[in-house]
């Protein structure tokens, strides 16, 4: 953990979602000092016009609408400023592997609580 999870309309057709997926998990990775072994990145697509925002609906990735929606799943050991600086390093990560601009890309944070976490056959505690 931390899992990192991307939802957006489906982009141009340039777009390589594997390769974006695992350079966004290894710069995620240096940034914020995780082992690689420790991070998922997903990356999914919404069908096209299954996503409305400000009433209005897309086939494809607009660059200024339509958030991109990440959700951030990580331990709730990391202080504010840790998790601030987590926010950062993906918006800025996914923008660069996108061409989207961070204005155009929605994060929301969920924290993992110890003893509430099965992984790796076990429950873990931290």
């Amino acid at each position: 953990m931390p899992f990192i999870h991307i939802k957006s309309l489906p982009l141009e057709q340039d777009f390589d979602a594997a390769l974006a997926t695992k350079t966004i998990s290894q710069a995620f990775s240096e940034q914020m000092k995780i082992p690689a072994e420790h991070i998922s990145v997903t990356w999914e697509y919404y069908h096209p016009g299954h996503y409305a925002h400000n009433n209005e609906i897309s086939d494809t990735q607009p660059v200024a609408s339509h958030p991109l929606f990440i959700e951030l799943l990580a331990p709730d050991f990391h202080s504010e400023t840790t998790v601030g600086k987590m926010l950062t390093s993906i918006a800025a990560n996914v923008s660069k592997n996108t061409g989207i601009s961070s204005n155009n890309i929605f994060i929301h944070y969920q924290q993992a609580h110890s003893g509430m976490v099965f992984d790796d056959g076990a429950i873990v505690h931290w």
